[in-house]
């Protein structure tokens, strides 16, 4: 039986950047691969957020290469959504 763990993701994920900019995502950007361990996530995690607490990725044009804007991926616990 499938599990969530066995979706597969397209390499590009049509999105809408940070400035309502449409876009794609690379699904690697979004969905980086498992840690070996709980101390290995976290640091992992701290290390993707910016300054403000927000874990952005390159948003990009419809060639895969060209990036054309930001996309948010996670904001902040407890702040609200620009």
């Amino acid at each position: 039986m499938p599990t969530s763990l066995d979706v597969v993701f397209p390499d590009l994920i049509l999105a809408v950047g940070d400035d309502g900019t449409e876009g794609y995502v690379r699904a690697a950007d979004i969905n980086p691969p498992s840690s070996t361990s709980p101390e290995q996530a976290v640091a992992e995690q701290e290390a993707r957020l910016d300054a403000n607490g927000d874990w952005k990725v390159p948003l990009y044009a419809e060639d895969g290469t060209t990036v054309i804007g930001t996309y948010t991926v996670y904001v902040k616990v407890g702040e609200p959504r620009p």
